[in-house]
């Protein structure tokens, strides 16, 4: 990909990559991260989120690659920072300057010794409970329905792009559960390249990655990269910016944005009935 980048002839290997759970040093993460963001231009033609019984479009990222990290994974949050530290005793790094964090100054050292789903400075989006689910499921299982049947709430607070939601769980519709994926980073420097934090009850430490709940995630990822099918339409094209745009993304701790705008249906649920 990255000799791609450099050669003005881009290579992505497939539609849609996704890491779980990486033990991987985070520099690599930012460093992919940042040269995306200052080199790739994506088609915007399709980077639209249709909800149920909406016609209009509300804009959305188009990821390629979506690191997601369980909240409670030990080996990448606690054993790898120790042995990164032990192995890196003695190292000298430099430090990236305020105009490039945001205002505050940062040792390199933390983006060798920390893992992408436990570095603050690179995670842009949270996975949390969604507290009025909707209405009518189309599907009986939530692996179909984050599948077949992609949700959005409209934008909302700082962030101009919607909110995707989904569901997990076995059985009926109304014992799901469902989540809604908050953006956490800054609104106008978004990549194509995420990295997510990943509750408990879907992802429970380093191992447990194909368990039910985790697959239906999983679905609901993929179904994130190409959201609306235009039929014949031709895929999205990549192209490479002649100058870069940037250097890449400033670095800043990641603050969950306002929660997402409540759709007609939900405020007609959490609304009390008159008398």
């Amino acid at each position: 990909m990255t000799g791609g980048l450099l050669t003005g002839k881009p290579v992505v290997p497939a539609d849609f990559i996704l890491l779980v759970n990486s033990a991987a040093e985070s520099i690599y993460a930012k460093e992919m991260r940042d040269m995306m963001e200052a080199t790739l231009s994506f088609d915007n033609y399709r980077k639209c989120y249709q909800a149920p019984n909406d016609p209009s479009c509300f804009l959305k990222d188009e990821p390629r690659i979506i690191s997601v990290t369980s909240e409670t994974d030990r080996v990448t949050g606690m054993a790898f920072p120790i042995g990164a530290t032990l192995f890196g005793f003695g190292k000298l790094y430099r430090d990236y300057s305020p105009e490039q964090t945001g205002g505050q100054q940062v040792s390199q050292r933390l983006f060798f010794t920390r893992t992408p789903g436990h570095n603050d400075f690179l995670l842009d989006h949270a996975i949390v409970p969604l507290e009025v689910p909707p209405l009518l499921p189309k599907r009986s299982r939530a692996f179909d329905e984050n599948l077949e049947n992609p949700q959005a709430r409209p934008a909302s607070g700082a962030d101009a792009q919607v909110t995707p939601i989904f569901a997990t769980g076995e059985g009926p519709p109304n014992e799901w559960k469902w989540w809604r994926l908050n953006y956490t980073g800054n609104p106008t420097k978004r990549s194509l390249f995420w990295i997510v934090k990943v509750p408990k009850q879907i992802l429970n430490g380093h191992g447990d990655i194909f368990n039910p709940a985790a697959r239906d995630m999983m679905a609901a990822l993929f179904r994130l990269s190409n959201v609306l099918d235009k039929g014949a339409a031709p895929p999205p094209e990549i192209t490479v910016n002649p100058k870069p745009r940037a250097v890449g993304q400033p670095l800043a701790e990641a603050a969950t944005l306002a929660a997402p705008a409540p759709s007609p249906d939900e405020m007609a649920v959490a609304s009390p009935a008159p008398g």
